[in-house]
């Protein structure tokens, strides 16, 4: 009998490595992209260089134009009127070469002889054209007089090129009316070099090749360009024909979109600016992309059963003492956790690493915090004390490790990796389930230290994992928030792209992704504005990049969205910043988007945040479901429409969709077992919307009860039972959420 017992090191290792090159081998970092149309395109541009950093991904590069003005326009196709045009004559005094002097060569001459004691040149137009820019460049021993001839035969001056201007590109005053010819005079002989009108506003342009038709239902582009009059956004498939999409504003100084609606199929895309009159005067473009009508984040995927009831999904961000600057067991039955316990099953904290250690070379000793004799930063301070208290009024407990280069700047890492490492190590050792008081159960390793460069970042996640995973491997280990959607997002010193951030030698210690979104919007001025969580365009939507990413990268781990909201008004503050949402809108998008997520299988998320902040209106300083401390933590609408949800479906499962589209989001929810118990529908609008959409949905079962979700109410408004006919529940559907509980029809 052969025995292997000796060998056992090395199968175990050889296991190790063939699971991690396997890994390895199928990781890739940008299974989150929807590709951009424009990427590898070819450019065309009407003047200037570096065309292709328009399509380079790298919003802070750019293409530039030349300066047609005041003389540059000479060269020009379409900007010189006299260039390759059938639309004028040229009479003169004897002269040989007189071509010369309208072939954009400014070198080239043409010799103007006297005949009958003048030198004469005259440029006669067929029709007379309105001048906007005239400039000449001459050579004479004396001088050389110019002057516009009018349609009705009126000769006004123009001006006088002088010997002393020789050589020179000399630019003309406009005349105010239209001008039928231009006559060049001199008692002597003369050179004209070039001579170039203009009649038209100067155009700059970026033109791409699709290389073939596609279907165009999104742009985005960053233009800023501030002595550009208008910017036109155009599609054509020849060239020639170009159909205007949208009207740009050059001021707009941040990527901004344009949905086309319905998409249109086209071959080119061109940025056509008209610039201002002004001498060197210039067009930017800085990016351009492309996509159909689902845009960078793509199409909903398919349905699936939910792994987790609603009330196992939801959390809410909170901190240590909860607004009140005191230990939580100190507040009083209804104030701090045991207040947002009736909503959610958990809370996330952001455990400042710095108050653990005073610099993240130092271990910490958490054995003597418990004890009562504070941390290695903090003489005061007792985790343990303050996780208790959570616990007690029913919220686990999620820790994000928060550090970034203003508290920890890189400089205080003499080794990032070791020093992660051995604080993840203490951490889990005390607070995990396996050896310590099993107070926390989910890590996060950072909230956005984005400003780390990336190599930074994952030198500490790895440590940091590794060290919290060989300590305590119960623990659920994320990483900060990161994204998979944008890849210019990521610089060399700075950023969040999960693609240059997360490696799957880390991952393999990971329970899954951690996200940051908001419903988010860049309007046409270039302003931050929330919209409802349907719209096209929301940032909510970068949850689908990950869900590719998680599921090409890290199948069957997590997902988790660990800031998400609205700022609003209400609690008797206002919210004047131009996020701002109605308090009815925060409501009811909160619980919209809440069940777009079970449906997608996010496995949580957490509102931001608990409450208002203590300040004027500003982002994200009034996404509380209650208001600041300075009002006395009122209960605003969302915390009422969240702890409704809980109440009517918190035990309940997503199980399909029923529709999902313009007129309607029908959702089935059930028990764990699979059995439909709930319908929820509403309307994907904006809240001001009141219109309804009837709905008939098929089903055996029959309505016995209905609520909308309003956050009028900690238990629902209750609403008239939709009629049920010819095996057809009837809805009517509006923009707030509604719950109908069903019962089997025998």
């Amino acid at each position: 009998m052969i025995s292997f017992s000796k060998y056992k090191n090395q199968i175990f290792f050889i296991s190790l490595f063939f699971i991690n090159f396997s890994l390895f081998s199928q990781w890739d970092p940008n299974a989150g992209l929807i590709p951009s149309y424009t990427n590898n395109c070819t450019l065309k541009t009407s003047s200037g260089e570096n065309a292709d950093n328009v399509i380079d991904g790298r919003i802070e590069t750019f293409w530039m134009s030349e300066a047609a003005l005041p003389i540059n326009f000479y060269k020009r196709e379409g900007l010189n009127f006299l260039l390759h045009q059938p639309n004028y004559s040229i009479s003169t005094s004897l002269s040989k070469n007189i071509k010369n002097v309208v072939d954009a060569d400014i070198n080239s001459s043409s010799i103007i002889e006297v005949i009958n004691e003048e030198a004469l040149l005259k440029i006669s137009f067929n029709e007379a054209i309105v001048i906007k820019s005239f400039i000449a460049k001459c050579s004479t021993r004396d001088k050389i007089l110019i002057q516009y001839i009018l349609s009705n035969g009126v000769t006004i001056p123009c001006g006088i090129f002088s010997k002393s201007e020789n050589y020179s590109m000399q630019n003309y005053k406009a005349p105010e009316h239209a001008v039928k010819a231009i006559l060049f005079s001199s008692k002597i002989e003369f050179t004209i070099f070039e001579i170039a009108v203009r009649t038209k506003p100067v155009e700059e342009f970026v033109m791409i090749d699709l290389e073939y038709q596609r279907s165009i239902g999104w742009i985005e582009s960053k233009h800023y360009s501030e002595t550009s009059k208008t910017i036109e956004l155009l599609l054509s498939n020849d060239k020639e024909n170009w159909l205007k999409v949208a009207d740009l504003n050059p001021l707009t100084s941040i990527m901004t979109t344009n949905i086309i609606d319905p998409p249109i199929y086209a071959r080119y895309i061109k940025i056509l600016h008209t610039l201002s009159e002004n001498d060197y005067a210039k067009a930017w473009t800085w990016e351009l992309k492309a996509w159909d009508e689902n845009g960078p984040y793509g199409k909903m995927p398919p349905s699936k059963p939910s792994r987790h009831s609603i009330s196992e999904i939801l959390g809410i961000n909170g901190f240590w003492g909860w607004g009140y600057n005191i230990y939580s067991d100190s507040l009083k039955t209804g104030q701090g956790p045991s207040l947002y316990s009736r909503f959610a099953s958990f809370a996330r904290n952001y455990h400042n690493y710095d108050w653990d250690v005073p610099n993240p070379d130092v271990i910490p000793d958490f054995k003597k915090m418990s004890k009562g004799e504070g941390t290695k930063s903090l003489e005061w301070l007792n985790w343990d004390r303050e996780y208790k208290a959570w616990t007690d009024a029913g919220l686990s407990v999620e820790a994000c490790i928060t550090f970034n280069n203003s508290i920890f700047p890189s400089e205080k890492w003499s080794n990032p990796y070791q020093s992660a490492y051995d604080y993840g190590k203490e951490f889990a050792k005390h607070f995990g389930p396996t050896y310590g008081n099993s107070m926390v159960k989910i890590i996060e390793i950072g909230n956005e230290p984005w400003a780390y460069p990336a190599g930074w970042y994952k030198s500490i996640l790895l440590g940091m994992a590794k060290g919290i995973h060989n300590s305590d491997p119960k623990i659920e280990i994320f990483p900060c928030a990161l994204q998979a959607a944008f890849p210019d997002e990521e610089y060399d010193w700075g950023g969040n792209y999960i693609g240059a951030r997360l490696t799957p030698e880390a991952a393999q210690y990971l329970s899954g992704i951690n996200s940051h979104y908001y419903s988010h919007v860049i309007n046409e001025n270039g302003e931050r504005i929330s919209v409802n969580p349907e719209n096209i365009r929301s940032g909510l939507r970068g949850i689908l990049n990950d869900i590719r990413f998680r599921d090409k990268n890290m199948p069957g781990k997590q997902i988790i969205l660990s800031e998400w909201g609205w700022d609003s008004e209400g609690g008797v503050e206002d919210c004047t910043h131009p996020a701002c949402v109605s308090e009815n809108a925060q409501a009811i998008y909160a619980i919209r988007s809440l069940l777009i997520f079970s449906r997608l299988g996010i496995d949580k998320a957490i509102w931001y945040f608990f409450a208002n902040e203590n300040i004027k209106s500003r982002l994200h300083g009034r996404s509380g479901v209650t208001s600041s401390s300075k009002t006395g933590f009122r209960i605003k609408k969302s915390f009422l429409a969240f702890e409704s949800l809980i109440k009517l479906i918190g035990d309940k499962y997503f199980l399909t969709t029923l529709k999902e589209d313009k007129m309607a989001y029908i959702y089935l929810f059930g028990d764990k077992n699979g059995n439909p118990t709930h319908i929820v529908a509403w309307k994907p609008v904006n809240s001001k919307d009141k219109s309804k959409s009837l709905i008939r949905i098929k089903t055996q079962d029959k309505v016995d009860a209905a609520f909308f979700i309003d956050g009028n109410s900690s238990n629902g408004s209750s609403t008239k039972i939709p009629v049920y006919e010819n095996g057809e529940i009837i809805l009517e559907v509006y923009s707030t959420p509604i719950i109908v509980s069903l019962f089997q029809n025998k």
